[in-house]
């Protein structure tokens, strides 16, 4: 949330817990009801939540029980609201946002159902007095009930808390779905630098092979080579030796004829 919007939920959620303490203190104060009595002394006494509880009747009993039911909704509010001013906080230090927005939410619509309570509770009071004779609700002045106090709290509880949640709501919708949106992002993000690392895995693992296969070959071409080598070295010897092996034989025979004239040109000379 940007800081003008965190600003107005804090200030609304503070107007609601104001509301909350004036309703509890409006159910417990103001006199509900007022009976008309004729003994000992003709008059009307007026009632409020304390003394409905105390009494006899069991219409005021049954009257009080519908306070106390205003009363608690009131209490609820004021609960759920400390709750959500809490969370507020939290949500502003930034630790455990998204847990303190979904506490935010809850916490609002809790009150706008605590609020409805408030007023249907209220309008079901006021038509059940009317229906009992003897006992009517108390008038502030000729047209203004005490019991409509409660009752305007209730329906400004309803209108801050609808605007409170609807806030809250709309916002954390659109916090949640950028959250997503960024969540996408970095997978798509991390998915190419996966492939790269899997390509880069692959042509390092293709370089090796094409080393180890061109290793192989220079390995194979130096033994063809060295074979070659060696035939051609065999060759050249056995080719020397067919060369030398007529020299030889030639020079043996020339040696053998000159030793031949030299024995006869002995016997003639000794002959002589």
């Amino acid at each position: 949330m940007k800081k003008v919007l965190t600003d107005k939920v804090g200030k609304l959620t503070a107007w609601i817990m104001f509301l909350s303490i004036i309703g509890l203190a409006f159910t417990s104060i103001l006199p509900w009801i007022s009976v008309t009595e004729t003994t000992p002394v003709e008059g009307e006494l007026f009632f409020n939540l304390e003394m409905m509880e105390k009494s006899h009747n069991e219409d005021i009993i049954n009257l009080s029980e519908k306070i106390n039911l205003i009363d608690t909704s009131f209490f609820l509010v004021l609960i759920f609201s400390i709750l959500s001013y809490l969370s507020f906080i939290i949500y502003r230090s930034r630790t455990c946002s998204s847990f303190a927005q979904l506490m935010i939410i809850v916490g609002g619509c809790a009150i706008i159902i605590l609020s409805v309570l408030i007023i249907f509770s209220n309008f079901n009071f006021i038509k059940t007095v009317e229906d009992i004779e003897g006992i009517s609700a108390s008038y502030m002045f000729t047209s203004i009930k005490y019991a409509y106090m409660p009752l305007i709290v209730g329906v400004g509880l309803l209108i801050s808390s609808v605007s409170y949640t609807g806030i809250v709501v709309f916002y954390s919708i659109r916090y949640f779905r950028d959250q997503l949106k960024q969540k996408k992002s970095t997978q798509k993000t991390s998915e190419p630098e996966k492939i790269s690392k899997k390509t880069t895995e692959k042509d390092e693992e293709n370089i090796t092979k094409t080393m180890l296969l061109k290793e192989d070959l220079r390995k194979k071409s130096t033994e063809h080579l060295t074979s070659e080598c060696t035939e051609i070295e065999d060759w050249l010897k056995d080719e020397l030796q067919n060369i030398e092996s007529p020299t030889k034989n030639i020079k043996e025979q020339m040696e053998k004829e000159e030793e031949e004239t030299k024995e006869e040109t002995k016997e003639k000379e000794e002959d002589e």
